[in-house]
């Protein structure tokens, strides 16, 4: 297994921990690329908060 994969494993394992169920690992395996290369972690937070918020209005 690889460093990536271990950290995909862990991510997934901790978000599972953590109840956060709305993302899947492959979300969180980009949002971790996006990190890498550097974007701020609140802010991607933020943006995904204001995607999912937008997309549930939309539902309804």
């Amino acid at each position: 297994m690889t460093d990536t994969m271990d950290t995909n494993t862990l991510l997934a394992e901790l978000a599972r921990i953590l109840n956060v169920t709305d993302i899947d690992a492959s979300t969180l395996q980009l949002c971790t690329k996006l990190i890498d290369q550097g974007v701020d972690p609140k802010k991607l937070a933020s943006a995904i908060k204001n995607i999912k918020n937008e997309t549930q209005s939309v539902a309804r």
